[in-house]
């Protein structure tokens, strides 16, 4: 009789560990596609091939042992649809082993290389690793323990995602840690990163054992030695980073609303993302950083950074719509990375650095306050659209060492008069040069300048002429929409067509005797109005003018005019409604400035700027006006800013390690733009991410917190209570298998 009790009773507990399995591991293989492939051994199956160049692979069935030899990268690949799940692209993939031994020669470990091999239960590295690729070894389920040598640099994104991860040792050597590279590795209790790390990825360490432990909080934030991970919402406004930190980390501050930040002088990366969206209008950053990522201060309104001398890499996006006036590259950096300042649109003067060697794309895009750039010698690239819309510049140097220029890389920059390209550059791309009036170029090519109005022309002040006696105008720099009057060139016979495409504004021309031929397209549709005329009618009869030329053949003649008796220049009076609504115009001198004599529905006038100056003068006010002055009215937009009005959340209820997705109720006026952060109360019982992504990490209860802040900084809240209970497998478990101490 005992017997059968024994016997009974062993029954019963295996039929409980395979049937809540789920709720012994919290999680649900099945939800996770993270279930070990169990794929019977084929015959057809190679046990052996080819896994990289100089690189073998095979499987020993004796031992149940995967085997890398050779010499060189391994092969990266990719995962694969299998049934319900994913396995890896890689030729072992439908082979049985529980251990992989990489031996000495083998210098990576490829990409997706041993993606959701279940069944892996024991890793042994060579230290001839270098580098381990992205979910390498993501969904090693049966993966209890590793060890990374310190040959190892770099470790991938996600490269042991959703393992069963107990115990981890990383070597000092290691420089690069992924985003998500240890996610989910739901019972990794102890990280220690090694000095040698400098860079460490977005959510490397999410949902560990150690980040969902509240022991490892402290003020809204979690460390891992001398590593800042991540600030939670409750971190807004004013925070400094503790005394002794060296990294901060992919993301740390991402999405937080910032007044200031304190960075020590121990810092020597600032990660990717890491204050993106934060808002901050300064910022100093410490003389050893080297590293600044990607997107750095992305969404920041930095008026003003010093970057340091020890920088060697500024990431794309870096200070992309930033309010900086200047920056200065340090020495250090190689390559300016694609769109780094991007929409700086304050930004007037960059200093360039010797060594640089690439100008990325759209690195400059849309500055349009940049007024010169000499570009280095050394470089040999300049991007795509690298200064496109930078229509204040007047000024580049390109050097000897330039080979390629990308397309429209200087499209739009009106306010260039001649580019100089030099002899080296045998690359030039599509409308590289669009709307730059003149390129000169020493390459016998055919076909277009490229966007150019001209090629090889002969520059006199303002005009570009196509022959070295400047008789055939090609073009002339536009002032629009400063200047009221145009003169023409004594000594010009031919205005070629569109010559003033750029700049026809101008309500008075003057066109001397030596013009026989005026093209198509020249005066089509302006507001031309008045045409001062050197010579008399008979000669104006033998003027051929092109069709397409109607303002020009409509206005106002007056014939025997000489160039000093032309009406004085004037300045127009900017009313920033469109480029032709409502001037007021005046003599150069000292002038009285008036009210507008126009308004705008939904602006206030208030008050006029002098040459992009930062006074504001007022009505009444007496300025000197030269023909180089700007004057712009200044208006007020009145139009009320959408906000934000409410935020809602629903209390809710979970089983304990489980997962839901918080979905607040927002009310909010239409084309609002805000920002989404989540707090708990008590990481202990159920842990928060910036998704809004809960998990029941302990039997309880805790008040989950949405913040909810718009573009004028107008801030709503809403709280709800979220109750983690154990499901009846849970409760079971508790009571037959000891699960106090699976449940600790």
């Amino acid at each position: 009789m005992k017997t059968a009790q024994k016997a009974l009773c062993i029954l019963l507990t295996s039929v409980f560990v395979f049937s809540f399995a789920d709720a012994l591991f919290g999680m649900k293989f099945s939800e996770r596609s993270i279930h070990p492939v169990l794929t019977a051994h084929a015959e057809d199956a190679p046990a052996s091939g080819v896994c990289g160049d100089g690189l073998v692979w095979r499987c020993d069935a004796d031992t149940s042992s995967l085997i890398i030899s050779g010499s060189g990268k391994m092969n990266d690949y990719d995962k694969q649809t299998y049934y319900n799940t994913y396995r890896t692209t890689a030729p072992w993939a439908s082979l049985l082993f529980d251990s992989i031994i990489i031996e000495p020669g083998v210098e990576s470990i490829g990409d997706y290389a041993f993606y959701n091999h279940g069944l892996v239960s024991n890793v042994t590295f060579s230290d001839t690793v270098e580098s381990i690729g992205r979910s390498a070894f993501s969904g090693c389920a049966g993966l209890a323990s590793v060890s990374i040598p310190g040959s190892v640099e770099s470790i991938g994104n996600s490269a042991f995602a959703d393992c069963g991860l107990k115990n981890l040792v990383l070597s000092e050597g290691l420089k690069s840690i992924g985003s998500n590279a240890f996610d989910n590795c739901g019972i990794l209790l102890k990280v220690e990163l090694p000095h040698s790390v400098t860079n460490v990825g977005k959510n490397a360490f999410r949902e560990t054992a150690f980040y969902t432990d509240p022991r490892n909080w402290k003020d809204d934030s979690i460390y891992c030695g001398d590593v800042l991970l991540k600030v939670a919402g409750a971190g807004s406004g004013d925070y400094t980073i503790r005394p002794g930190t060296r990294v901060i980390g992919d993301a740390a501050f991402y999405g937080l609303r910032l007044n200031s930040v304190a960075i020590p002088d121990s810092v020597v990366t600032v990660g990717n993302a890491a204050f993106y969206g934060c808002g901050l209008d300064a910022v100093t950053l410490p003389d050893d950083i080297a590293y600044i990522g990607d997107e750095a201060f992305l969404g920041c309104s930095l008026s003003e950074v010093d970057i340091p001398g020890k920088v060697t890499y500024i990431g794309s996006k870096a200070f992309s719509g930033c309010s900086l006036s200047e920056a200065v590259i340090p020495v250090g950096v190689t390559v300016l990375s694609d769109y780094v300042f991007q929409s700086c649109e304050n930004l007037r003067s960059v200093s360039l650095p010797d060594g640089l060697t690439r100008i990325g794309d759209f690195a400059f895009f849309y500055c349009t306050a940049l007024e010169e750039i000499i570009i280095p010698d050394g470089v040999e690239v300049i991007g795509k659209s690298a200064f496109n819309g930078c229509s204040a510049m007047t000024n580049v140097y390109i050097p000897e060492s330039v080979v390629t220029i990308g397309d429209d890389a200087f499209f739009g920059c009106t306010g260039l008069d001649t580019l100089y390209v030099p002899f080296g550059v045998r690359n030039i791309g599509i409308a590289a040069f669009g709307d730059v009036l003149n390129v000169s170029y020493s390459r016998n090519l055919l076909g277009s300048p490229w966007g150019a109005r001209c090629l090889n022309g002969y520059v006199d002040g303002l005009c570009v002429f196509r022959d070295p006696e400047k008789t055939q105008l090609v073009a002339k720099k536009g002032f629009e929409p400063y200047r009221t009057n145009e003169i023409i060139p004594s000594g010009t016979q031919v205005i070629e067509s569109r010559a003033f495409s750029a700049n026809n504004a101008f309500d008075v021309v003057f066109i001397p005797l030596s013009v026989r031929q005026i093209d198509s397209f020249v005066f089509p549709g302006n507001q031309l109005t008045d045409v001062f005329y050197e010579g008399n009618e008979e000669d104006r009869a033998e003027m051929t003018v092109a069709a397409n030329n109607d303002a020009l053949l409509n206005a106002q003649w007056h014939y025997g005019i000489s160039p000093d008796e032309m009406p004085k220049f004037k300045v127009r009076y900017k009313s920033g409604i469109s480029k032709t609504d409502d001037f007021v115009c005046f003599g150069y001198g000292e002038v009285r400035l008036e009210e507008p004599p126009w308004t705008r529905a939904g602006y206030t006038f208030i008050g006029w700027s002098v040459s992009h100056g930062q006074e504001i003068f007022q009505p009444g006010d007496i300025i000197n006006v030269t023909e180089n002055t700007v004057v712009n009215a200044l208006w007020h937009d009145d139009t009320p800013q959408p906000k934000v009005k409410s935020v809602s959340l629903d209390n809710i209820t979970i089983t304990f390690k489980s997962t839901a997705v918080l979905k607040p109720a927002i009310i909010a006026d239409p084309n609002a733009k805000y920002s989404i952060g989540f707090s708990s109360s008590d990481p202990s019982v159920v842990t928060v991410n910036e998704k809004g992504e809960i998990y029941g990490a302990g039997r309880g209860t805790a008040k989950i917190t949405c913040k909810v802040v718009d573009k004028t900084g107008n801030v709503v809240e809403a709280d709800c209570t979220v109750t983690v209970k154990y499901s009846f497998k849970q409760w079971l478990i508790m009571i037959f298998l000891l699960g106090f101490l699976w449940f600790k």
